[in-house]
């Protein structure tokens, strides 16, 4: 279990609560987002990767994501039922190349011309997406992974040529 957080004592306690269900969550990454509203849940994330296939990594192992509507101090009671319930939602092979290209920096129409897909069909694609991992908008997602890339990187590195 790895906890990414910028708050280290926050990550510290997460991890002592969690103690109990460390066997289940051995391979598992949790994130808060940049905001520390929304948990995220990951499976085997590789942080010895390329940027660009880090982006796609973190959308291709996404398992779950929940939105802490009354802030951290219930959150080891939020993850104990996530984690007892076994809820996953996991994105679509679509939805994952839908966000990656958009966060490459193409628009709808360059999708759609490129998968001989309908624009309506891309745009459902993207929504959906952005539903699952708890998002309103493309920015809120980049500035998630942005954060997320960071936590593992650290902010000295370089990400020019990601589109975004």
């Amino acid at each position: 279990m790895r906890i990414i957080s910028d708050d280290y004592y926050l990550s510290l306690g997460l991890r002592e609560a969690l103690k109990v269900h460390e066997i289940g969550l051995q391979d598992m990454t949790i994130s808060l987002s940049s905001d520390l509203k929304t948990i995220r849940l990951y499976k085997d994330i590789s942080v010895y990767s390329n940027e660009k296939f880090f982006v796609g990594n973190c959308l291709t192992t996404f398992v779950m994501s929940y939105q802490l509507d009354d802030g951290l101090t219930p959150l080891h009671h939020k993850l104990y039922r996530l984690i007892a319930e076994r809820k996953t939602m996991y994105l679509t092979p679509r939805e994952i190349d839908v966000l990656k290209d958009l966060l490459d920096g193409q628009n709808i129409l360059e999708i759609s011309r490129n998968s001989g897909l309908s624009p309506k069909t891309i745009s459902a694609q993207k929504n959906s997406g952005l539903k699952k991992l708890k998002v309103s908008n493309l920015h809120m997602l980049h500035r998630d992974i942005s954060s997320f890339r960071n936590l593992f990187y650290g902010k000295q590195r370089s990400h020019a040529g990601m589109g975004f």
